[in-house]
């Protein structure tokens, strides 16, 4: 099939993307092209496409490289970092570290070998609690016992199915695996072990301290009719009180945005979500408990398990297009294809019609396994572009770069974005 040639406005877009330091493939995305669209104009300019930043940080690679040195497999390790193996291997060879033969046993020193075999059968810790101490996997510990003729002990009563029970139990209180492993006399590695089994999570560390838990109380300026429209479009709640936002990667701002302005202070669990479809982006979110939160965010119509069922809130009305643009943010729909420009929005019937309400139009709404859309070109955009820009401090700049790309303006003429509270 032949390729269809880039426009000048393309290839200006394309040298714009690359100055600010986007990849071939993020770029490609950006235009809705094909990434060898984007790799040949680089080519014939004699452009050097960006490289990907290292998504480990120096600690991260460390930590790598001494669980391999000790014993552990690619698999194990690519599983610790939510990578694959492929990914581990390219790490620890640029490291300067030799990758072993597939299969290939394990040497532990000799002294080693007898603390482990000593600590067992004296201190009776499980091989859970050995691999924790040691940086092993239990498997090599299992191994390492019978190789020595040492018999296995029983799990005991401590590791029944009635504690593994207890043990989610706590968790859904908000209980830190520190903490429960303290209250029912068993391991952290135990735990972690048998939450991964169940598909949970559990906190870790000291909770953060959220300083405006009232946040929500009052919407009264533009940031909580912002955040309270991302939170119904991307977040989440959940019967234990915990509140997830989770965005793509490249948004990564409105979640640091987010938590400085309900003041979160201490120790903050920061999250690379792990997915089961490669397909998926690489998403950044953040994820906290605070049960007065959580019943603000009540009475304001969100839901645990609330996809399909989104809701407009009563807020004043001079800040309903913030909490458009919020929601806009999450879910809205864009196309900047060069065959066709539109903009849009999905959820709930009840919310896309009161949006369509506010914004004074009447498109048709389109339902599609179970989940409702609409969508209008140019004309459309241009006057939802108006409708949610105009005196705003805060938005998504990837949303609002698509959005003047489909209204054929000019990008990125914006005043400050202040999704980063005092941002110089």
């Amino acid at each position: 099939m032949k390729q269809i040639p880039l426009t000048e406005d393309e290839k200006k877009l394309i040298l714009s993307l690359h100055e600010e330091g986007k990849t071939a493939p993020e770029i490609a995305e950006g235009i809705q092209r094909h990434n060898s669209t984007v790799y040949d104009f680089f080519k014939k300019g004699n452009l050097v496409p960006n490289s990907k930043p290292d998504i480990f940080s120096e600690n991260e690679k460390e930590q790598m490289k001494e669980l391999y040195i000790r014993g552990e497999s690619l698999e194990k390790i690519s599983n610790k970092f939510n990578c694959s193996r492929a990914v581990i291997k390219n790490r620890l060879v640029k490291m300067g570290i030799k990758i072993r033969e597939q299969n290939k046993k394990i040497f532990l020193p000799k002294h080693i070998i007898n603390k482990i075999v000593d600590d067992y059968q004296h201190e009776r810790c499980s091989t859970y609690e050995l691999a924790e101490r040691y940086g092993l996997s239990t498997t090599k510990i299992t191994s390492i016992l019978k190789e020595n003729n040492i018999k296995i002990h029983p799990v005991g009563k401590k590791y029944t199915e009635e504690v593994v029970d207890e043990v989610e139990r706590l968790v859904g209180l908000g209980l830190t695996g520190r903490e429960i492993a303290q209250k029912l006399d068993v391991s952290e590695a135990w735990i972690s072990y048998k939450l991964k089994e169940r598909d949970l999570y559990r906190e870790r560390g000291p909770s953060p301290n959220i300083r405006r838990n009232d946040y929500f109380d009052n919407i009264d300026s533009e940031d909580k009719a912002y955040f309270l429209g991302l939170l119904v479009a991307d977040g989440c709640i959940r019967e234990n009180y915990s509140i997830h936002l989770i965005l793509q990667r490249e948004d990564s701002d409105a979640v640091m945005g987010f938590t400085m302005y309900i003041g979160a202070e201490g120790k903050f669990k920061f999250l690379h979500e792990r997915r089961d479809y490669p397909k998926w982006k690489k998403t950044y979110g953040v994820r906290f408990k605070s049960k007065y939160m959580y019943h603000s965010l009540l009475q304001l119509g969100v839901k645990p398990r609330k996809s399909g069922k989104e809701v407009m809130p009563d807020i004043p009305e001079h800040l309903v297009p913030h909490f458009i643009r919020g929601y806009f943010d999450g879910d809205g729909l864009t196309c900047v294809g060069p065959a066709r420009k539109y903009s849009g929005f999905c959820g709930s019937k009840e919310m896309l019609v009161s949006i369509q309400k506010h914004l004074g139009t009447n498109l048709t709404i389109h339902e599609e396994k179970g989940t409702c859309k609409f969508s209008g070109g140019i004309q459309f955009s241009k006057e939802l572009y108006d409708y949610m820009y105009s005196n705003a401090t805060i938005w998504l700049d990837r949303k609002r770069r698509r959005m003047d790309i489909i209204c054929n303006y000019s990008l990125e003429t914006w005043p400050r974005n202040n999704i980063i509270p005092n941002r110089a």
